[in-house]
């Protein structure tokens, strides 16, 4: 019975089922006739009644999750560096929380912290310390990690407490500013435009608005425009056809060039945001990138009045609101695949190689013994996702930051450090995006002090997307497990993310 406990419990915390529904006679039913169609001899009674929700969740979860969560805290102990990504739901005032660091076999690795909600007169730093606490249980845990290198990634980017170096999440900046977007009067424009031909569609009852799957009113937000838009350029014949033959419909639909314009800079926002949020793999790397293509995006021409002038809008905004640091520069040095920075000037080159060699300075070569490197083993990037397969070529082509990357040629801009100026010169040729792997492996076996750094700064995410997915799915918890108590809430959230 202790297997089928398991089993109901993994369900019930992946999919945040509610109580009622797992403890209802039919769900019961179901079971037993799964487990004796299973059952190789005999059958299972049915009047052992199976275990309910409450104690799955008392009887079994408790006692599964804090015995997890004392071999998360014992492997965290064991990094000298460690990146927090914290979120707030300021409605909730919930904040959530993950820990994220390299191994020293190079696996990224991120745990969930859970949720943690913040009294009236709490501080950030109390209420950082009361999530570490609630996770750790052992109050030696947040007082050893006082000890150690910790980067904070928010959605305001500033530091938990002094001496905490703070960075702000590139998602939710960027994200800012295309929701200010609702106050741009080119934006209006063309939303009104697209709105106009989607209620005419709506009020014509021809070619159905449920081919698009919104509503007129729907399209401010700039992901649902976007979605409105490659709706009217994929049906834009048929659309003519059928509004010319309405009355006032051939004057709303403008030229198909007109939304493929604005739909193509909208799916570049859109491919950047999702790089640059993605949970699997380093992403402070892509952030200078990310900010660069932003900003080619931009720059590129516009045929329309209204789209030069979101442009024009959108650059200022974004220049202003993408203000990278130092990290995110030496970040991107320390990806093998644009250590040539080919998106910097030169001085701006030369300021980059000035603070890798000031961070070189900090790391200690010695830790390159405090764990066994082994070059050959198989990896994982995440603690709890599964294995992805190998990206193939057409995939690697249409990487959206391709062009700033590096060909395998030697580049001859470097400092006056050996190591810098071996890596700088390194030809290299990767097959997929796995940088961890490039780190771990032969190649930069000669790059010791490097290779801490790399390990250092690449386990910094430029997002705190992961604490904010946390959120989603702790307010998902609440709301259909009724789970109101911190800390069932927290035993589920820790099954579903750190126990898969």
């Amino acid at each position: 019975m202790a297997g089928v406990a398991r089993a109901l419990l993994r369900y019930m915390c992946q999919d945040l089922v509610a109580a009622s529904a797992l403890d209802s006679s039919a769900f019961q039913r179901l079971v037993w006739t799964v487990l004796n169609l299973g059952a190789a001899h005999g059958t299972f009674r049915e009047e052992e009644p199976l275990p309910s929700a409450r104690q799955l969740l008392n009887t079994f979860l408790s006692p599964m999750a804090g015995d997890s969560r004392s071999i998360i805290a014992r492997a965290v102990l064991d990094q000298p560096n460690l990146c927090l990504s914290l979120h707030q739901d300021r409605d909730l005032q919930l904040l959530t929380g993950a820990i994220h660091f390299i191994t020293p076999k190079f696996e990224l690795r991120s745990y969930a912290l859970g949720a943690h909600r913040m009294g009236e007169q709490e501080t950030e730093e109390e209420s950082v310390t009361a999530l570490l606490a609630n996770f750790f249980s052992d109050v030696l845990v947040p007082a050893a990690m006082r000890d150690k290198h910790v980067t904070v990634v928010s959605d305001q980017g500033s530091p938990a407490e002094p001496g905490v170096v703070g960075v702000r999440c590139v998602w939710h900046a960027t994200e800012a500013v295309l929701e200010a977007l609702m106050n741009e009067p080119s934006y209006r424009q063309i939303c009104d435009d697209v709105a106009a031909v989607l209620s005419f569609l709506a009020d014509s009852g021809v070619a159905s608005v449920t081919g698009c799957g919104l509503k007129p009113h729907e399209v401010r937000r700039w992901d649902a425009l976007l979605h409105a838009l490659n709706f009217i350029t994929a049906h834009h014949d048929e659309l003519c056809v059928v509004m010319a033959g309405c009355e006032g419909g051939s004057s709303l639909l403008g030229e198909r060039q007109a939304y493929q314009e604005v739909a193509e800079l909208l799916t570049g926002v859109r491919r950047c945001l999702l790089t640059v949020r993605d949970p699997l793999r380093p992403t402070l790397n892509q952030a200078v990138l990310c900010r660069a293509k932003l900003l080619q995006l931009c720059a590129s021409p516009a045929n329309s009045p209204p789209l030069k002038q979101l442009k024009e809008h959108l650059a200022s905004s974004l220049t202003e609101a993408l203000a990278l640091t130092p990290l995110h520069h030496v970040a991107s040095f320390l990806d093998p695949r644009c250590k040539s920075l080919k998106v910097l000037s030169e001085t701006e080159k030369s300021e980059v190689h000035r603070h890798v060699l000031e961070m070189m300075k900090s790391v200690s070569v010695t830790e390159a013994n405090s764990g066994v490197l082994n070059l050959k083993t198989t990896r994982y990037t995440n603690s709890h996702s599964p294995t992805t397969d190998t990206p193939t070529a057409t995939a690697r082509e249409v990487h959206p930051f391709r062009e700033y990357m590096d060909n395998p040629a030697p580049d001859t801009s470097v400092s006056d450090s050996e190591e810098i100026m071996a890596y700088a010169n390194m030809k290299v040729h990767l097959e997929d995006d796995d940088i961890l792997g490039w780190w771990s492996g032969t190649s930069a076996s000669g790059l010791s002090t490097l290779r801490l750094l790399a390990r250092k700064i690449l386990a910094v995410p430029a997002t705190c997307a992961y604490a904010h997915d946390l959120c989603v799915h702790a307010r998902q918890a609440r709301q259909q497990m009724g789970l109101q108590d911190e800390f069932h809430l927290n035993n589920v959230l820790h099954m579903k993310y750190n126990m898969n």
